[in-house]
């Protein structure tokens, strides 16, 4: 279990792929207010996700905190959404373009 707060895109990609690979997987959940980035990690990574056989879970997802599952990348607006045991990576603090 993690918690970072990241200051740039970069660093929340470093942080990101630090999750998708520990062992054992737990849930990531990618918290935002929107405009922070977590859909476009979530697709510069997806070929990490992929192979670590990783599923994203959006507001709308059928299955969205509905069935936790420690594959599972949630992304969240509050860190309110957040369900424990998980690394959580706090996007608030970066601005994406």
């Amino acid at each position: 279990m993690s918690h970072y707060t990241a200051s740039s895109f970069e660093e929340a990609m470093g942080q990101f792929i630090e999750c998708i690979e520990a062992v054992p997987p737990l849930p990531i959940f990618l918290v935002g207010s929107g405009g922070n980035g977590k859909t476009a990690l979530v697709h510069k990574c997806m070929e990490n996700l992929q192979l670590a056989n990783r599923t994203v879970a959006r507001p709308g997802h059928p299955k969205y905190k509905q069935e936790m599952s420690p594959l599972y990348v949630y992304e969240v607006y509050s860190e309110s959404d957040v369900v424990l045991p998980s690394h959580v990576i706090d996007m608030n603090k970066v601005k994406f373009k």
